[in-house]
């Protein structure tokens, strides 16, 4: 009888063991699963760290993308911007002067083939354009400066420049001191050409190279 007693309180105890042990697990269980999820769902204070760590939303993202659309955008406008400086550098502007002494203060002026070339011819005497004009002609290769000058002398009324004349590339207006005036041609081919003042009897002192390189 009290080996069957015993026997009972064993199986007993062991049975409230194992419904220990069952439980145990359980909650264990229960625990790991609240730990899941705890980590699938941060709360907005984790998500606001994760942001001030560097990691970017999808907000940041989108105006990240705005801003280099925008960038490639103005890429042309800049491109275009060097396109047009390109060109201004392409026209030369020259300076040159007539005194009341016959003389122009330079005596050889420079520019590249291919060139738009702008000059401003100044007479920087006091002299009338009747008793003492000046102007800038810029003969072709080959052409005799001295016998185009003798020639020039006949057209007065046509500023000292033949009507129809073959033999000029480009040339200024007659003007008297203090008087100013601009004229824009193309450079011819290279090479070594002569410019003179075309009012009688100047030619001998008021003439220079126009070198185009």
């Amino acid at each position: 009888m009290n080996k069957i007693l015993r026997m009972s309180l064993m199986m007993l105890t062991l049975g409230l063991f194992l419904i220990s042990c069952g439980n145990g697990k359980k909650e264990e269980q229960k625990m790991k699963v609240q730990s899941y999820d705890r980590q699938e769902e941060p709360s907005k204070d984790v998500a606001h760290l994760q942001d001030d760590k560097g990691t970017m939303n999808e907000e940041d993202m989108d105006k990240a993308e705005e801003a280099s659309m925008e960038s490639d955008a103005e890429t042309p406008k800049n491109k275009k911007g060097d396109k047009t400086s390109a060109d201004q550098e392409d026209v030369v502007e020259l300076y040159l002067t007539g005194n009341d002494k016959m003389k122009y203060n330079k005596k050889e002026l420079k520019v590249e083939a291919g060139s738009t070339v702008k000059l401003v011819f100044e007479h920087v005497g006091k002299m009338s354009v009747q008793t003492m004009g000046h102007n800038f002609v810029l003969l072709k290769k080959g052409v005799d400066k001295m016998a185009f000058g003798q020639e020039a002398s006949s057209y007065a009324s046509d500023g000292y420049i033949p009507p129809n004349t073959d033999k000029v590339i480009a040339h200024t207006e007659m003007i008297g001191g203090g008087k100013k005036t601009t004229i824009t041609f193309e450079a011819p081919p290279k090479g070594t050409y002569d410019y003179i003042c075309s009012f009688p009897g100047h030619v001998a002192l008021m003439n220079g190279k126009f070198i185009v390189e």
